[in-house]
């Protein structure tokens, strides 16, 4: 019903009107009603209830569509639909909307061109990994773990929960994710599934199952198991990206601080004659660095870009408050050292203090202050872009537009592809009689909150303030770690009155 979506949408300038992927209640009517798609539910819709509170509710609705794509073939995807509604004098509020639709990969449609593997409606943050050669890539999409060989010419599909048949219960309890762990260059590679596990020898329990794929053997090895109770999202968020498994040594590392992102090297501290002391672990070659710091340094380990180990350097008299009055060790001196143990680049202004490090996609953001007493205010933030090269120069995920789907993604072959229609494997699962099962003694936590909103966790934080800030323009909420309510954007009887007395006033109810 056109006329009953338009009156509740709120188009505006932040609805992104280029892609059906990812509606917002903020797109136009045409997204929100699927463009030229023509979309059927497949089976039946599950709806799951986010909250129920005195000003409003909210609900999260997953379910499959099928319609025709570019080349007429049927496809289908995975589609999850998020409502927050309030009731109205007379008609129901919609505070929010958020919908986001997925291909799933499908090799009997076309899914090569001479540029490369098409992914299609996917992520525009897709995962994936390459080779060092650049002739094997493996993807994550609508959790199913594949990987293709452009050298050999074929797909293999990995992992994935999905039956043969479309109509089993157990593929639409969808509370897992898959992590490409490592890859090395002969294709083989360790992943993990993270959550709730749909089948197989951990049905029914939740955790984290590391796996290992040959690909000469075309065969999946189950490695580990580590139980959890903790929900899917908070698993995935403070563990799975922290693990990292080496074949040759069959050991599982399980880190806890601050490890690079494809999980091979890990940065601690520890104590060693009463001096605070840095070290990396590289556990592909078994090996440990010191990294050292003069008498009145203290070493701040911040993260990786890269292979390379980005860390801060503060001294005692750093110490003090930022306006909000937490306490801060503020750094004079930012410092990037390479796997040679080389310093490749060293970051330092007069009088300019770094508060804290983000890092993201290869760039550094430094949010920065300058020292008033023992205050520091906060001034602009500065960037620091890393020009690294890696095996991803030779395949690259990159978008491109058609008129139907509009905008789509293609894991895109500098070298290009010869074949367009290459063979598919489906690995055999190797069972083993005893599987591993790890079991860690609980530790010390820190005390983080967690951000929900459109029906999801959208992130975790330290600091209650950027919690905050960030639930803020997701209309959503912040969550303590015992699970008690620490911010509401809309569960406020003022705000609630208020603004139907405004609806009322515009609608004329």
């Amino acid at each position: 019903n056109e006329d009953g979506v338009k009156k509740v949408m709120e188009s505006n300038s932040q609805g992104n009107n280029k892609t059906l992927q990812h509606v917002t209640i903020h797109s136009d009517l045409s997204h929100v009603m699927w463009g030229d798609l023509k979309p059927e539910v497949v089976n039946d819709v599950y709806y799951d209830v986010k909250e129920v509170k005195q000003a409003y509710m909210s609900v999260l609705l997953t379910y499959e569509v099928q319609c025709a794509g570019d080349n007429n073939e049927e496809e289908r995807y995975q589609v999850k639909e998020f409502f927050e509604v309030a009731y109205g004098t007379e008609r129901m509020v919609l505070y929010e909307y958020d919908r986001t639709m997925e291909e799933v990969f499908d090799t009997s449609n076309v899914v090569l061109s001479e540029k490369g593997v098409i992914l299609g409606m996917a992520k525009e943050n897709a995962q994936y990994k390459v080779n060092e050669k650049g002739t094997i890539v493996a993807f994550v999409q609508a959790n199913e773990l594949w990987t293709y060989n452009k050298e050999e010419d074929f797909f293999a599909f990995v992992f994935g929960f999905s039956a043969d048949t479309s109509g089993d219960e157990r593929n639409r309890t969808a509370t897992h994710s898959i992590q490409i762990l490592s890859m090395e260059d002969n294709g083989n590679m360790t992943f993990s599934v993270c959550g709730y596990m749909n089948r197989g020898e951990h049905e029914g329990e939740s955790g984290i199952a590391v796996y290992y794929y040959n690909l000469s053997q075309n065969s999946v090895e189950e490695e580990a198991f580590i139980p959890s109770t903790e929900p899917h999202l908070v698993i995935e968020e403070e563990l799975n990206e922290l693990a990292y498994y080496n074949k040759e040594q069959d050991m599982l590392y399980v880190m806890v601080d601050v490890a690079s992102a494809d999980g091979h090297l890990l940065a601690y501290q520890k104590e060693e004659d009463g001096k605070v002391v840095t070290e990396i672990w590289d556990f592909a070659k078994d090996s440990r660095q010191n990294i050292p710091a003069q008498d009145s340094e203290i070493i701040v380990p911040l993260g990786f870009v890269g292979s390379d180990f980005v860390y801060g350097i503060s001294l005692p008299e750093n110490a003090g408050y930022d306006t909000s009055g937490v306490a801060v060790s503020a750094m004079h001196r930012l410092e990037i050292r390479n796997a040679q143990q080389e310093i490749v680049k060293t970051y330092q202004q007069t009088d300019v203090y770094i508060l804290k490090v983000s890092i993201e996609n290869n760039q550094i953001t430094l949010k920065q202050g300058v020292k008033q007493g023992n205050v520091y205010q906060e001034i602009s933030e500065d960037y620091i872009t890393n020009n690294e090269t890696s095996a991803n120069a030779y395949v690259e995920l990159k978008s491109y537009w058609t008129d139907l789907k509009q905008t789509q993604y293609r894991l895109t072959f500098a070298s290009g592809i010869k074949d367009k229609k290459a063979k598919v494997l489906k690995p055999k699962q190797i069972l083993q009689e005893a599987p591993n099962v790890l079991e860690f003694e609980n530790v010390k936590k820190k005390a983080y909150y967690y951000v929900y909103g459109h029906g999801k966790q959208a992130g975790i934080f330290e600091e209650a303030g950027e919690a905050i800030a960030l639930a803020e323009t997701l209309s959503g909420v912040v969550i303590s770690p015992n699970q008690n309510y620490i911010w509401e954007a809309h569960n406020r009887t003022s705000y609630y009155r208020n603004w139907m007395r405004a609806f009322a006033a515009i609608s004329g109810v």
